[in-house]
């Protein structure tokens, strides 16, 4: 199984608007989940993750999240859903699990 490395930063802000805001600087929302965890909210550069969908078998993948948040942690997620603009196809959010 692969396991590839994906820069991750930590956001604050929630909800359209904000979402909206980081779509039009390249990036997109995304949260991280799992059992006997908090979700944490997250932001992807775009191009980034494009080119990790294109280069990798999407349903073996492992990624190994770097997620920056004034110190650096890892931790290991997949791609649970990806959610997608219906017309153009471009990506809008990402769930990690």
């Amino acid at each position: 199984m692969e396991k590839i490395k994906l820069k991750v930063t930590v956001r604050n802000k929630v909800g359209n608007g904000a979402a909206r805001e980081l779509r039009r600087e390249g990036m997109i929302p995304a949260i991280l989940y799992g059992p006997k965890a908090e979700p944490v909210m997250l932001s992807v550069i775009t191009k980034e993750l494009e080119n990790i969908l294109k280069t990798s078998n999407i349903g073996q993948v492992l990624l190994d999240l770097l997620i920056q948040n004034g110190k650096q942690t890892s931790r290991t997620a997949m791609i649970k859903e990806l959610q997608t603009q219906p017309v153009s196809g471009s990506l809008l959010h990402v769930d990690f699990y």
